[in-house]
């Protein structure tokens, strides 16, 4: 016990000194600071620790990102045609978990989507009129729930507040439920950050090689060679000559099912099976039981 009293005392002592020498610091730095709004602060005298009297002095807090003292900072500093509130963005953030996503579009990008939208929805004649796009169901959904919500976002009061809102609107029009506003507003500034619209992707891993522009040209120019007589034979023989398939890049992949994809033909299984596995199996049945169809055991069975 004293041993260990012993060991302890150097650094106490050493924690004291540094203290002492931080309360030297603190006590020199007290007339620096300026005398507005003062707050009693103690003077304790090092050596004999205790205090001998008071100084005013005034706490400065240095709030980041210039934000007011009780404030939270602000996320980003806000655009100039931008009139969005702060909490809107915050909720966001927390809410939906994307963090490129969270910030509202300005009055100025929400207007240029809308334009690009337009104008991939339709197109206009030189002559008059329009022509529409076929679009398939999904993407005229994805692109109606879009320019819904940029609408609102615009036509709101003070003009582009709450875009929150205004996505939940969007999908209350295309009758979809209010989860699915974070997906709309995942839509929007996805269109507007990257300039590129959302696009329905199902059924696009079962479209045939010939749907390929480079592909069906080739085989288009191989039929014009052959001239009237072509026929879809000769569509089979031009992709299964292996110069060709090398040329146009096309392989054939395997796919592995199960644990052995190459039907169990490979030589060292069937090495494995011959030499092994069949000789193990018979070995041991000499020690099976034998039993007939009404659930009995054959004593006849095995036979030696």
């Amino acid at each position: 016990m004293v041993a260990s009293k012993q060991k302890a005392q150097p650094q106490s002592s050493l924690w004291e000194a540094r203290k002492w020498q931080w309360l030297e610091q603190a006590n020199s730095e007290i007339d620096k600071i300026g005398e507005k709004d003062p707050m009693e602060y103690p003077v304790i005298d090092p050596q004999t620790e205790q205090p001998v009297g008071s100084r005013k002095i005034e706490i400065i807090v240095i709030e980041p990102r210039g934000s007011q003292v009780g404030m939270p900072p602000a996320p980003n500093p806000p655009h100039d045609s931008d009139d969005s509130s702060e909490d809107e963005s915050d909720q966001e953030e927390q809410a939906t978990g994307w963090k490129t996503y969270y910030c509202p579009p300005t009055i100025h990008e929400a207007e240029a989507a809308l334009q690009k939208i337009d104008q991939a929805v339709w197109t206009p004649w030189p002559s008059g009129g329009y022509l529409y796009a076929r679009l398939d169901w999904v993407t005229n959904e994805h692109y109606s729930a879009i320019k819904a919500c940029l609408n609102q976002f615009l036509m709101a009061s003070p003009k582009g507040k709450r875009f929150i809102e205004a996505s939940k609107d969007a999908a209350q029009v295309q009758g979809w439920k209010e989860t699915y506003t974070q997906t709309i507003r995942k839509w929007t500034q996805h269109s507007i950050q990257t300039g590129c619209l959302p696009s329905n992707h199902q059924g696009w891993w079962n479209v045939s090689i010939l749907e390929d522009e480079d592909i069906s040209g080739k085989i288009k120019l191989h039929l014009q060679q052959i001239g009237k007589l072509a026929c879809a034979q000769d569509v089979v023989k031009f992709l299964q000559d292996p110069e060709v398939r090398d040329w146009l890049g096309i392989t054939k992949k395997i796919k592995p099912k199960g644990q052995y994809f190459d039907r169990h033909e490979r030589k060292d299984v069937v090495t494995y099976q011959q030499q092994t596995y069949i000789p193990f199996i018979k070995a041991l049945e000499r020690r099976q039981t034998i039993y007939n169809q009404d659930g009995i055991p054959d004593p006849t069975r095995p036979m030696s």
